[in-house]
């Protein structure tokens, strides 16, 4: 914990940066060299971190109610939005209930062959945007250019004046 809290101290504790840390503290990679001599980083994530790895049974437990969340993101001047719907919503009912609570646009990702998403927002007028959901070469997505990230204009309309200045990797 102490090697995560160094290398992300900015970050959400997630699979990904405790992934990182394993992977580059001595001791553990030593650890996985010599328990899976044949097999590469990726296979190592999957074996432990993917959908029916050692830690996927690891219930959520959720710090905030959405409402609270959307309320206190609202308060601070933010936009707040569902990332990927496509891997996390199983009814469309549950899009509609955000949309009441608040939530302000949806991410639309094109690796995604289901249309639906993209559809239901059109047609509630909810702002889209996409990009890669990229996370690091241990991942097999792509990762997509500047150019490729893509708001919708109706999301450019509601970001707060400056931040899409100040924070290129919305651009």
């Amino acid at each position: 914990m102490e090697k995560i809290d160094r290398d992300f101290p900015n970050a959400r504790l997630g699979k990904k940066n405790i992934f990182t840390a394993l992977m580059t503290d001595r001791e553990c990679w030593g650890y996985f060299r010599d328990t899976y001599p044949d097999v590469n980083p990726r296979d190592i994530f999957l074996k432990y971190f993917g959908h029916n790895g050692v830690a996927s049974d690891i219930k959520d437990r959720p710090a905030v109610s959405v409402d609270e969340a959307i309320y206190q993101v609202h308060k601070a001047g933010g936009i707040i939005g569902i990332a990927h719907p496509v891997k996390d919503v199983e009814d469309m009912k549950e899009l509609e209930i955000l949309v009441e609570k608040g939530i302000d646009f949806m991410e639309i990702q094109p690796r995604f062959k289901d249309k639906k998403f993209e559809q239901w927002a059109r047609e509630h007028n909810l702002p889209t945007t996409y990009g890669s959901d990229y996370h690091g070469p241990t991942m097999t997505r792509e990762m997509l250019t500047r150019e490729d990230n893509v708001l919708s204009p109706e999301l450019e309309d509601i970001i707060p004046a400056g931040l899409l200045e100040r924070n290129k990797v919305f651009i």
